[in-house]
């Protein structure tokens, strides 16, 4: 992307911002090899969906629903701390894959773990659950450590009872 950048900048005169541009969508897919008009590569980029701008010296191409896009984001830091869990697991449980839904939209998890090649491989249970799926995680996310260890034991899981003292209620 660094090459494709700096051929950009020289065409423009101006330093080139590049946002919200994927691996799965480089800026290198809207140049050619060899010469073309600078024009061609606008024309490209609009078809595409992309908006250019000149401010502040500086030449912007970002998506045309770049503040949606912006919504999608997650954090490096969260994706970093995932990354650590695989590496040090070799994968992620349930009880990983629950706090990630807790903590994510479901426009996050379909615009990265559905999308990215790379994550869809590593939280596989996440980038292959429909909607039904999603809500079944998010409410095993919300469960406390106890009422997990119920789940995954023989005993009967009281909601009510379970339900009243979450609210507070001595029945």
């Amino acid at each position: 992307m660094g090459k494709t950048t700096a051929t950009l900048s020289r065409a423009f005169g101006a330093p080139v911002l590049l946002e919200s541009f994927t691996r799965m969508n480089p800026i290198g897919g809207f140049v050619k090899p060899g010469k073309q008009p600078l024009y061609k590569v606008l024309i490209g980029l609009e078809k595409a969906g992309y908006i250019w701008e000149r401010g502040d010296g500086a030449f912007r191409i970002r998506p045309r629903d770049w503040a949606l896009q912006r919504s999608y984001e997650i954090p490096e830091s969260f994706l970093a701390h995932y990354w650590a869990v695989i590496e040090r697991q070799g994968e992620l449980t349930i009880d990983d894959l629950g706090a990630m839904v807790v903590a994510l939209s479901d426009e996050q998890i379909n615009h990265t773990f559905k999308a990215d090649p790379d994550w869809s491989r590593a939280a596989y249970g996440l980038a292959n659950c429909g909607d039904a799926g999603l809500s079944i995680l998010r409410m095993y996310g919300l469960l406390s450590s106890e009422q997990k260890q119920v789940l995954r034991s023989e005993e009967r899981f009281a909601f009510r009872a379970t339900h009243q003292r979450s609210m507070g209620a001595d029945r």
